[in-house]
C-alpha cells in the first residue's frame, strides 16, 4: 500500500510503499493511507493473448501469408515456439513491423499492438 509519512504538524514529508505493520512500527500515528500498491506494468503476454490482439481478419491474413512468405513463416514459427511473447523484444517488434509493408497490418495497428502493456487477462 502507499502511505504518506507525516511530521508532527501533519505535513507530508515522504511517500512510501509498505505494508501496514511496517508503517505502524516505524511511523506510529504519523502516516496515512493514500492508495493501493500500483499495478506493475509488464510487456510479457501469453501466445493466446498475442493472437487475440489481432482482429480475426488480420489473423487470417497473417496465417494465409505464411503459405507463400518464408520470412513471415519464420517469424510465425518463432512466435509459436516461444513460451511467452515479449512485446519489447526486438524480434517481436521486427516481426510485427514487417507486416506493415505487406499490408497485413496498418502502421497504426502495429503500433497499437506493440505499445499496449499487458492487460490482466494477458499475463502468463
Amino acid at each position: 500500500m502507499i502511505y504518506e509519512i507525516l511530521d508532527d504538524s501533519g505535513k507530508v514529508i515522504n511517500t512510501i510503499l509498505a505494508d501496514a505493520a511496517f508503517v505502524e512500527q516505524y511511523y506510529a500515528g504519523h502516516y496515512r493511507l493514500v492508495g493501493p500498491e500500483p499495478t506493475p506494468v509488464t510487456w510479457i503476454i501469453t501466445k493466446v493473448a498475442m493472437i487475440s490482439r489481432f482482429t480475426p481478419q488480420e489473423y487470417v491474413g497473417i496465417v494465409g501469408a505464411t503459405k507463400t512468405d518464408v520470412e513471415g513463416q519464420a517469424w510465425y514459427d518463432l512466435s509459436q515456439a516461444a513460451n511467452v511473447i515479449d512485446l519489447k523484444d526486438q524480434r517481436t517488434i521486427a516481426g510485427i513491423e514487417s507486416m506493415v509493408p505487406k499490408n497485413l497490418l496498418t502502421q497504426a495497428r502495429a503500433t497499437e499492438i506493440l505499445s499496449t502493456p499487458a492487460q490482466p487477462n494477458e499475463i502468463p
